[in-house]
């Protein structure tokens, strides 16, 4: 949302793009706080689940090695 509103913010401005840039710059300070505290929140999201997807694979691998030592291909 705050992209959005920086974008709209700049679009309706006028004059020259650096006036532009610090125009919507100055209207969308208020919601800056909230999207840097929502995209952190989504970067700690995403080290999570890239965390579970790291044991899924390991525990994955675990199987396969396991099937293969049992003499499994784990194919038909």
């Amino acid at each position: 949302m705050y992209d959005l509103a920086d974008a709209s913010s700049y679009l309706a401005a006028s004059g020259p793009a650096y006036e532009k840039k610090y125009r919507a710059e100055m209207d969308t300070a208020q919601q800056r706080p909230d999207a840097e505290v929502a995209f952190e929140h989504a970067k700690r999201q995403m080290r999570a689940l890239e965390g579970r997807l790291t044991a899924f694979q390991t525990i994955s691998k675990s199987i396969i090695a396991m099937f293969g030592a049992a003499g499994h291909s784990g194919r038909n």
